[in-house]
């Protein structure tokens, strides 16, 4: 019973990604990258893959800035992909 409230716990965390809130409204609203940010793509697993590609385009000018984004997808397995935003 412990591992399936943990497995809610860390789905729950992976879709909303770590979020401090004011209140209830701010926890309804859906995920939107930064002012100025666009999608760039995506990659299977946690953020260190995406984290990596996005630092290698900031030192090579690709982009001023970005910024990764972890969404659960699947329709039987959730696998978790993180999305790489960039501000050029």
């Amino acid at each position: 019973m412990r591992s399936i409230n943990r497995l809610a716990a860390v789905a729950a965390l992976a879709l909303t990604g770590p979020v401090l809130t004011a209140g209830p409204a701010a926890a309804s609203a859906p995920w939107a990258p930064p002012a100025g940010y666009v999608y760039e793509n995506s990659y299977f697993g946690t953020s260190a893959w995406c984290n990596q590609i996005g630092q290698e385009g900031v030192g090579a000018g690709k982009w001023a800035a970005y910024v990764c984004h972890e969404t659960l997808r699947g329709i039987e397995h959730l696998m978790i992909y993180s999305d790489l935003y960039v501000k050029r």
